[in-house]
């Protein structure tokens, strides 16, 4: 009888432990979904910030001065959405991409690229 109790039990904490696991791979995947969608809002809006003020950086500085009367909701959203990514980097690269890095959970360093076409 103990034996069969502790034949169940280690069966019972076996499949707790899976669910457990399953659980955290859960959580990981979704923390990977709101990065990566946190990644395309901000360099959607951040091109379509660099078409209607002609140039990426400027439209990247523009959020950090004093003028944000008509693009405060914007320059929000960057902030907001960036809290998401941790060491986050941005980059415009001659061709006009804008790339943004940051590192996931597991500490890999993860990039997103929108194409060229920007002034």
């Amino acid at each position: 009888m103990l034996l069969e109790y502790l034949i169940a039990s280690a069966i019972g904490f076996t499949g707790m432990f899976g669910i457990l696991q399953y659980a955290v791979e859960i959580t990981a995947l979704h923390q990977q979904i709101i990065q990566a969608h946190a990644a395309a809002a901000v360099l959607r809006e951040w091109s379509a910030l660099a078409r209607v003020l002609g140039d990426p950086l400027v439209a990247w500085e523009f959020c950090g001065g004093a003028s944000r009367t008509h693009f405060v909701d914007t320059c929000q959203m960057f902030a907001d959405r960036l809290r998401h990514l941790p060491d986050h980097a941005i980059e415009i690269t001659s061709g006009g991409n804008l790339t943004l890095t940051w590192r996931d959970q597991s500490g890999h360093q993860v990039s997103a690229r929108i194409g060229s076409g920007l002034p």
